[in-house]
């Protein structure tokens, strides 16, 4: 690894260090099939029947679930970038680390992607009708999208509007596999798909339909 590489990765790491959760308070159903470390197995990857990618986990800052869901995913592609570093690039900004940041707002999905094209990357946004064919082929999407090695952002009504990872799933069990950055580590939710349609919407940021971000490297 080269000098400016490491450096790069230190400074990442001990951004996701420092970093905080400060959501909303909790309901009942926010707690949805939380997994606690040592209890899960990863489905095994078998094409069109269940798959699974492994991520590692980072705890969201406030209100931050969208650009460290996006963190997590660019580390997997091998791309070191700060939840801060994507927030702020959302916002059509240059990124300076030495500047004090204080941003913690909610981010949309087209201002992520929109952000994340200055680096290179090209994300595609994807929305689905709030209906049961609209999750139907949603799921589908996904599943196709875990086989090629890619995780999906989708948007739901937990903590009244979160975003989280769908990185793995399992057609016999019937259900997604998920990291979560509001859940501490590992951050895993086992959700259904019958729950995931009641869940899977964009409502807390003012529309009705079921949001997702199709990633790639």
């Amino acid at each position: 690894m080269k000098i400016t590489s490491a450096v790069r990765f230190i400074t990442f790491y001990l951004a996701i260090f420092v970093s905080f959760n400060a959501s909303a308070v909790a309901k009942p159903a926010d707690y949805l099939g939380i997994i606690q470390a040592g209890q899960f197995t990863p489905p095994p990857n078998h094409l069109s029947k269940s798959g699974f990618i492994e991520l590692v986990h980072q705890r969201q800052e406030k209100n931050l679930c969208v650009p460290t869901s996006a963190s997590i995913v660019l580390q997997h592609y091998g791309q070191f970038r700060t939840p801060r570093e994507l927030k702020v690039l959302s916002r059509g900004k240059k990124y300076d680390p030495k500047k004090v940041f204080n941003d913690f707002t909610l981010t949309m999905f087209d201002d992520l992607i929109t952000g994340i094209s200055t680096l290179g990357i090209s994300w595609r946004q994807q929305n689905y009708p709030n209906t049961k064919s609209g999750a139907v082929n949603g799921l589908e999407d996904i599943r196709n999208a875990i086989d090629q090695g890619s995780p999906v952002l989708i948007d739901t009504n937990l903590y009244g509007g979160h975003t989280f990872v769908v990185s793995g799933y399992d057609n016999v069990a019937q259900n997604l596999v998920i990291i979560d950055p509001n859940v501490g580590a590992p951050g895993i939710r086992i959700i259904s798909y019958k729950k995931i349609e009641e869940i899977w919407n964009s409502r807390g940021v003012g529309y009705n339909g079921r949001g997702a971000i199709f990633t790639s490297p």
